[in-house]
């Protein structure tokens, strides 16, 4: 009997977790199809990309939108095959600036507001 108390446990923090993580991606999606660089931002980012300043990842990626091969939209939404360079340069980004980046997620009223509804939803079984 304690084993299946035990995996009742385990089955509903998967569940809870399921939902969560299902929750995520959609916002992720939402977000990302919200995400649209200005004319001049490209320019920045290729300009910089293209120097070398953002690592090989981002310079591969400038030469790629350069000929044509891709768009900045697609590759930093994740809707490219190329994304998957962007993500070595954005995960390293993160690690660099994790504890800034953390402080403003936990100063930012509406992500909280945001973090706390999910947490509502998901205990009301809203969620999944």
């Amino acid at each position: 009997m304690a084993g299946d108390f035990g995996a009742s446990r385990v089955a509903a923090a998967r569940a809870e977790l399921t939902a969560a993580l299902d929750h995520l991606r959609a916002t992720n999606a939402r977000t990302a199809a919200q995400i649209r660089l200005t004319p001049e931002k490209k320019d920045a980012l290729t300009a910089a990309a293209r120097g070398g300043e953002m690592g090989p990842e981002m310079r591969e990626l400038a030469a790629i939108v350069a000929r044509g091969g891709d768009s900045w939209d697609a590759i930093i939404s994740g809707g490219s095959p190329n994304s998957a360079l962007y993500r070595g340069f954005f995960e390293r980004a993160m690690n660099t600036h994790r504890d800034y980046l953390t402080r403003q997620f936990q100063q930012d009223e509406t992500i909280q507001r945001d973090i706390q509804e999910t947490i509502v939803q998901q205990r009301r079984g809203e969620l999944g």
